[in-house]
């Protein structure tokens, strides 16, 4: 069995837990809110889809950069 003290300190932790909780719940509304206001996206999940898609590109584009660099000096080669 808890005595007084124990079960009156248990109270407050619960207590002291449930307004992290809220503070986090509240913090994590912004960001949400930012995400949607500044980006456009309604949910991380879509935020995190298109950051795959980006990646994506940003992959191909620099193999399509290294072949034009390929080539260029292929090009300054030859007129040597």
């Amino acid at each position: 069995m808890y005595t007084e003290s124990e079960l009156l300190r248990k109270k407050r932790q619960i207590e002291d837990e449930k307004q992290q909780v809220a503070e986090l719940q509240g913090e994590l509304k912004g960001l949400e809110k930012q995400l949607k206001e500044q980006w456009g996206f309604s949910s991380l999940k879509e935020a995190k889809e298109h950051i795959q898609v980006l990646d994506t590109q940003i992959v191909t584009i620099e193999q399509e950069i290294e072949e034009t660099c390929q080539l260029l000096e292929e090009m300054e080669v030859g007129d040597e």
